[in-house]
């Protein structure tokens, strides 16, 4: 069983066949990076330390949504006994302003989440033989956009380009009673997207299993079980 399978083993159903139906793209990607001299392979114990120090701090904003999201219960009752909790703990009396906790914690994640995966390209893509230093790609956006140029067929790349990056990225977005986030395409928006915080919890852990994925799945076509030290600088 490859780092891939045993990765898929520990999610739930629905989002093992999410995760599935990505995954040809991902692979797809990656052998494409592969054949054209795109994917890096040696690398000195300075550079994995430091990926698995960022890695370690994009994980954090996962699990401070995770924790939040403890508190979106379907149970009335437990809800509303979780948050008066979290009131007596930020010294606040005010719901809404719990409310504002959460949603800024799953903004958070999801952003973090999609810097982590610009962390994982700029780590695994040799962008200089596609014409690009690190500091000119910004955010996911700017290299997706490149990388879609060449493989413009990519399901797996285009998933990124969505309205709740741009909206969450550009901070054109805001809460409204009932809990549900307004996603604008510009300040202005008269007919803004919309999104539950319940749903957007669940979009972050697709973005999650996509982010990761590609990370094992690099993995298995290095065919090593970990990216360890004296395993990356082979």
């Amino acid at each position: 069983m490859n780092s891939t399978d045993i990765y898929k083993s520990t999610m739930a159903k629905g989002l093992r066949n999410f995760f599935e139906g990505y995954e040809p793209s991902i692979k797809e990607l990656i052998g494409h990076l592969d054949s054209d001299g795109l994917l890096l392979r040696n690398f000195s114990e300075q550079q994995v330390t430091r990926l698995q120090n960022l890695t370690k701090s994009c994980n954090m904003a996962l699990k401070l949504a995770t924790d939040f999201n403890s508190v979106i219960d379907l149970d009335e009752t437990k809800r509303i006994e979780k948050i008066e909790y979290l009131k007596k703990a930020f010294n606040t009396g005010d719901k809404n302003r719990i409310g504002y906790h959460v949603e800024v914690s799953l903004v958070h994640a999801y952003l973090a989440l999609l810097e982590k995966l610009k962390i994982y390209f700029l780590f695994f893509i040799d962008w200089s033989k596609l014409g690009k230093k690190h500091k000119t790609l910004h955010g996911i956006g700017t290299a997706t956009d490149c990388l879609i140029k060449k493989y413009p067929d990519n399901a797996y790349l285009s998933y990124f380009d969505s309205d709740i990056r741009n909206s969450f990225a550009h901070y054109t977005f805001f809460l409204e009673n009932g809990g549900k986030i307004k996603l604008c395409s510009e300040i202005f928006d008269e007919f803004p997207k919309e999104i539950t915080l319940a749903d957007l919890m669940k979009e972050i852990y697709n973005l999650n299993v996509l982010t990761e994925g590609f990370y094992i799945m690099v993995r298995d076509k290095y065919g090593i079980p970990e990216l360890k030290l004296e395993d990356m600088e082979k």
